[in-house]
């Protein structure tokens, strides 16, 4: 796949443009960086595509923006005009788009006035109609307050942490639409936290969710382990799934829980999340079925989402803290 040869950030860019339909500012709201940073990564992936064009900078720009259906109005129409009337504009073009084809639905590229082919001679006659253009960028959905950026912002640059938490975002929006066909129904009254941790979930069927949010998480004391927890509605309920990597393997009779936090405040424990092995992943949805009314209170109660060791049932507070991230101001 031409894709495999991109840096896994400017992969997963490309990917959630042509497959899950985002336009540059709903990635950068999800994924709390600037819409330039979503931008830099798109340009980068489709001139990693290209052949080696002499082609201005600002035109690969223009042109990028076109084939991964980022431009409405005159700029679309002032591209397609470039692409017409510029011969290594075109031939840049096509070679990307011919790269992308097997990705997802991609603008046709317009022709030179004087070309030849047959199809685009039938439709210069009006003799047959044009190829249907790509979809325009959804816009963003009204009625949910973003996610407040908190973190840092990354540098345009490829790399490898950037490419984790970015594919990480085009797998969990998969994943999200296959587990959110269910609401879980866990219940963590077992005050033993392995148990808990380790309980199943019944599920009853509901509607497809829909992403409203993500807060980055950050590793603890110097460590290296990340996350997210990603906010979704579903059954006009708020949910969250949580994933995070490089996270310590669990130690005996011990297992990682999920809370809401103030600091020099009150806690809410949300619940416990599977077993961590080696591989350092760590995954749980939320919140229980029985705590569905009040996880919105909760959300804009406290200040910060914590993962943490627990070794006791029923703390009423975080234990070691190993992620930590800040939860939307209200």
């Amino acid at each position: 796949m031409p894709l495999d040869a991109l840096a896994p950030d400017q992969r997963a860019v490309v990917q959630l443009i042509l497959q899950r339909d985002r336009s540059y500012a709903q990635i950068a709201e999800l994924l709390k960086i600037s819409e330039d940073a979503v931008r830099a990564r798109a340009h980068a992936s489709l001139s990693a595509l290209a052949p080696e064009v002499e082609l201005p900078a600002d035109k690969i720009a223009q042109v990028s923006d076109f084939l991964l259906g980022q431009q409405n109005g005159k700029p679309r129409q002032a591209t397609r005009k470039l692409l017409r009337d510029d011969a290594a504009a075109r031939e840049w073009a096509e070679t990307v788009r011919a790269s992308l084809a097997d990705v997802g639905e991609v603008p046709e590229v317009p022709l030179s006035p004087t070309s030849t082919k047959a199809d685009d001679v039938a439709v210069a006659a009006g003799l047959a109609e044009p190829a249907k253009p790509a979809p325009r960028p959804r816009p963003l959905r009204e009625g949910r307050r973003p996610v407040a950026a908190t973190e840092p912002e990354p540098a345009a640059s490829s790399s490898r942490l950037g490419g984790a938490l970015l594919i990480g975002g085009a797998v969990l929006a998969i994943v999200i639409v296959v587990l959110a066909m269910f609401v879980f129904k866990g219940d963590d009254n077992d005050k033993s936290p392995k148990s808990a941790a380790a309980a199943s979930a019944t599920v009853t069927p509901t509607a497809t969710p829909q992403q409203v949010g993500q807060i980055a998480l950050k590793g603890t004391n110097g460590s290296k382990a990340a996350g997210v927890m990603t906010l979704y509605t579903a059954q006009n309920q708020l949910a969250f799934t949580l994933q995070g990597a490089n996270v310590p393997k669990n130690k005996s009779n011990e297992a990682y829980a999920v809370w809401f936090t103030t600091p020099g405040g009150g806690s809410q424990r949300l619940g416990f999340a599977q077993p961590v092995t080696s591989n350092g992943q760590l995954g749980t949805t939320g919140p229980r079925t029985a705590d569905l009314d009040k996880f919105p209170r909760w959300l804009a109660k406290y200040k910060q989402v914590v993962v943490s060791r627990e070794r006791n049932g029923s703390a009423k507070k975080p234990g070691p803290v190993v992620l930590r991230g800040a939860l939307p101001s209200s």
